[in-house]
């Protein structure tokens, strides 16, 4: 076989594999909007709170422990970390941790500043926001704008929340979840 029909070959056998290849054909798979976070099983979510109220704009960062057997602990600080507070949830009741580790209640009155404007929000109604629950309450509406899975769990990223004078966006950077089964 002569250099020329060595060439015609290697040049079929190359035209033969490229029209045998198949391109891969992505189909976009639908974004399932149920979360599979619950309030019945253990899960921290971090990240950013823009609360707005009239007439202001406040940005604070938070840590949420979600406990199904004792309280769950809430840590709601500045954006610059300055200021810090550390809040347990027990039964609907508000306690702050104080520098002694001493438990104090709290009512919602109490809280100063860019925290005053989530005591217009309870408790509750936050953790059910976070798990993605969009009927809260008659006085609280809440919408998930965006979600990411977490371990293959379906998990809020983005909620918008809104009650009479106050909305807050939640934005959450980090979930820890356990499996829900």
């Amino acid at each position: 076989m002569d250099i020329r029909g060595l060439l015609i070959t290697l040049m079929m056998a190359i035209a033969m594999t490229g029209c045998a290849h198949q391109t891969r054909t992505i189909i976009p798979q639908p974004i399932s909007t149920e979360s599979q976070v619950s309030l019945t099983e253990p899960w921290i979510a971090k990240g950013k709170l823009l609360v707005t109220t009239e007439g202001s704009k406040q940005s604070l960062r938070f840590n949420w422990h979600h406990n199904t057997a004792a309280d769950d602990i809430i840590s709601i600080g500045d954006t610059l970390g300055i200021r810090q507070l550390e809040l347990h949830e027990r039964n609907g009741v508000l306690f702050q941790r104080l520098a002694d580790g001493t438990l104090q209640p709290i009512h919602t009155h109490q809280l100063e500043g860019e925290l005053s404007a989530l005591s217009l929000l309870s408790p509750s109604d936050l953790a059910k926001a976070l798990t993605g629950k969009t009927l809260i309450s008659k006085a609280v509406r809440s919408e998930v704008t965006a979600w990411q899975s977490v371990d293959g769990i379906n998990a809020p990223r983005v909620i918008q929340l809104k009650a009479t004078g106050i909305a807050v966006k939640v934005v959450i950077n980090r979930w820890e979840l356990t499996k829900n089964v």
